[in-house]
């Protein structure tokens, strides 16, 4: 029966069956069996001779230096536990607690410590228990019972020699069980096992073997990666080729005490780098794939951003085809976009301008803003289909939500002379009072005065939009065009919201104010009640007498301060009606006043 006899397992084999054991001790829970620590026991019987196979065959992997045993050194030092620098310190502490043996010596205390609890739980169950039946008892007297009271004091008594009592067991245990402490000692051979498969893997000398290493820089296994990153450093290895410098500077990336550095040295590759194709096709997107974007936060250069400003630079279709994907995509960061609009305005050619028209109906707010911005720099020639485009897109602006782009296309729209008449359309005809505002705001300085924006400022005045007019005020100010005629000085007058020259117009002015009663800006109403009250309007006091419901309570105040200035007498009822209304006690005080003064009068 000869060859029914199983084959015996070489040595690779059989270390390669301890660390899958090594790995099922990790993966175990010690809940799922009555003695849980006996499977570390049983893990540790053979461990010493295993360790020392294992350290055998590692060595022997890297003499051999062959492709297939170096992929093998890197398998296998990715399934050990990689040491921390502290362990040695914390492992010959014998007061080291357990978190700090967590915390310093790594995932071999952590797998020990599972057993050690587990058998913990065991032993101080009883005592849980009397501790948990303390607490609801405690619980059951009330929370906040008078602790003070004899058979509160007791039972808070009884309680806290329990959980003492408990804690003692637990120590007493520890103190009488060393033997997890020689477990973990024993373990910490695992360590020595990872430094001697890595020294195996620094000293590969066939070129076959070393290339594995150098290709393992770019895995898609991060410990893979940074094995190799570990084993390259200390052999001062230097890169030849720009692949492999993106493979060691992005995996020095990944350190943060190596991060800087390299991403400075990535930096540096890109601005070597002349040839646009491998910048959009092998750099780039290394870079994404990476997560080496939107750096900033970190005090780092953006790479992405310093990538598309030198493809710029040098120019040619490839990168004109570049920053135009980047504007025409919906998954680009806007940072991004930003940055190639400004690249886009120093080009100044007609497919650059058309980018940079369509970037002003995006989504996000500081692309509109930038390219708004640009569109103040470019040239293109009046008889260029692109320049109406232009001047279209600036005017529509100015109906944006954002008052930043609106002010943007008011500063934009100020270097092109030939926008008034589109602006003076906006101004008298579009339903959006920021719109017109901002068309407004846009004569303040810049376009030289002419007769066609003049008469449209004119016309303004008398706009429905408090805003609206000041801003035609304030632009025929700065022109030197301050209306004379005395209907349009009055109108200009309100609209600048100058009560005082108002006041100075006489009675010519009267009407107009009273329209401005009804006027939606609480601030203009508030200004003519004041200035009617002075004048002693008594035509006007029915009007203003309407205030007394006004929404704001100032200028419900200030009404009553009116009427009693203006002293009509029948305007008591209207009074008394609004005081029986009145919440707030300042314009019930005011009411008051004008009613004693009315009905003295």
């Amino acid at each position: 029966m000869f060859f029914l006899r199983r084959k015996p397992k070489d040595a690779r084999a059989e270390f390669d069956e301890f660390l899958s054991g090594w790995e099922k001790l990790q993966d175990f829970d010690p809940r799922e069996r009555r003695d849980p620590t006996g499977r570390l026991r049983d893990f540790l019987q053979t461990f010493a001779a295993s360790v020392e196979a294992g350290r055998t065959e590692l060595a022997e992997a890297g003499r051999q230096s062959t492709t297939s045993s170096v992929n093998y050194l890197l398998d296998t030092l990715c399934r050990l536990p990689v040491p921390p620098a502290t362990s040695a310190r914390a492992l010959d502490d014998p007061q080291s607690s357990w978190e700090k043996l967590e915390s310093d010596v790594g995932i071999i205390a952590g797998v020990v410590n599972r057993f050690r609890l587990r058998e913990l739980q065991a032993v101080s169950l009883p005592g849980r228990e009397k501790v948990d039946r303390l607490r609801d008892r405690a619980k059951e007297m009330g929370r906040w019972a008078d602790r003070g009271a004899p058979e509160s004091a007791h039972v808070f008594k009884e309680l806290e020699d329990a959980v003492t009592e408990l804690n003692h067991a637990l120590e007493d245990y520890d103190r009488s069980h060393p033997e997890y402490r020689d477990y973990l000692r024993q373990l910490a051979a695992l360590y020595e096992l990872y430094r001697a498969g890595s020294d195996a893997l620094a000293d590969v000398t066939l070129p076959e073997g070393f290339a594995v290493i150098v290709e393992a820089l770019k895995s898609p296994e991060p410990e893979r990666g940074q094995l190799a990153l570990d084993v390259l450093l200390r052999r001062g290895w230097q890169p030849g080729t720009l692949e492999e410098e993106l493979d060691w500077y992005c995996a020095q990336a990944k350190r943060p005490e190596l991060r800087s550095k390299a991403v400075s040295e990535l930096a540096g590759l890109v601005s070597r780098t002349t040839d646009p194709a491998t910048l959009v096709e092998i750099i780039e997107p290394r870079f994404a794939s990476e997560g080496l974007t939107d750096l900033q936060d970190e005090g780092l250069p953006d790479l992405r951003a310093g990538l598309i400003q030198h493809l710029a630079a040098l120019g040619g279709d490839r990168a004109a085809e570049r920053l135009a994907a980047v504007m025409e995509s919906h998954t680009e960061s806007p940072g991004l976009k930003v940055t190639v609009i400004r690249l886009l305005a120093r080009a100044n050619t007609p497919r650059a301008v058309e980018l940079l028209v369509n970037a002003m109906s995006n989504l996000e707010t500081e692309v509109r803003l930038a390219a708004t911005e640009a569109l103040a720099d470019v040239r293109v020639e009046v008889s260029d289909p692109m320049h109406e485009a232009v001047l279209e897109r600036l005017v529509f602006a100015l109906r944006d939500g954002e008052p930043v782009v609106r002010d943007a296309a008011v500063q934009s729209l100020r270097k092109h002379p030939d926008a008034v008449e589109p602006l003076v359309r906006t101004l008298l005809e579009d339903r959006n009072p920021a719109a017109r505002e901002s068309a407004a705001r846009t004569f303040c300085s810049g376009l030289s005065p002419d007769p066609v924006s003049t008469a449209g400022l004119t016309r303004a005045l008398a706009d429905e939009d408090a805003a609206v007019r000041y801003a035609a005020a304030e632009a025929l100010a700065a022109q030197g065009c301050i209306p004379t005629e005395p209907e349009e000085k009055i109108l200009y007058l309100c609209a600048k919201q100058d009560w005082r020259g108002a006041r100075q117009a006489g009675p010519s002015a009267m009407p107009h104010l009273l329209s401005l009663l009804k006027d939606r800006d609480e601030n203009v109403r508030l200004g003519v009640v004041k200035l009617l009250g002075s004048l002693r309007a008594r035509d006007a006091a029915a009007d203003v007498g309407h205030l007394l419901s006004d929404t704001s309570q100032e200028v419900r105040q200030q009404v009553a301060v009116a009427l009693a200035a203006i002293g009509d007498e029948q305007q008591v009822g209207a009074l008394r009606a609004a005081l029986a209304k009145e919440g707030f006690e300042e314009v019930r005080r005011e009411i008051e006043n004008a009613v004693r003064r009315l009905e003295k009068t």
